[in-house]
């Protein structure tokens, strides 16, 4: 029993090792993730994946008063990595500034996005009545009211 206790101690845990990237331009800060796996390929089309989001902000923050771009890890499994992009950006002039918020979940095996509906059965239809009929929370957990619709519904 020692033995295979013994082999079982020195097996490479699953644990994705997450590293912070930080670039800074005139008037924006991105932070982002370099996940370090085990798994090499995967965390190559992790990486690649990410460094897209990154761009995809840099590409277009030309002309803000202030753009910021960060992460959280949100939760990981043997199996999964859930990431959130935060995305701020805030225009001269502007009354208020916009923040959009992107969760993906990867496969630590393949590196590949996984759908929501790999891990529940939810339509825009639930969304839009679970928003007029129930609570919702914000990224810090705070409950927001909210009198609009979304997806058009």
């Amino acid at each position: 029993m020692f033995c295979i206790l013994g082999l079982l101690l020195l097996l490479p845990t699953a644990h994705a090792e997450i590293e912070q990237q930080t670039l800074e331009g005139p008037n924006c800060t991105v932070d982002y993730p370099k996940v370090i796996l085990i798994n090499k390929a995967a965390e190559e089309r992790i990486n690649q994946d990410i460094l897209e989001y990154v761009q995809e902000f840099e590409n277009t923050t030309e002309g803000l008063a202030k753009g910021r771009f960060r992460y959280k890890l949100k939760s990981e499994t043997d199996t999964y990595i859930s990431l959130l992009f935060v995305d701020f950006r805030y225009s001269a002039g502007a009354a208020h500034g916009n923040t959009q918020e992107t969760g993906i979940v990867y496969s630590k095996q393949t590196g590949e996005h996984i759908p929501l509906s790999d891990f529940a059965n939810v339509t825009k239809e639930d969304l839009s009545y679970l928003l007029h009929t129930g609570h919702l929370y914000n990224a810090s957990d705070e409950q927001v009211e909210w009198g609009g619709s979304f997806f058009g519904c």
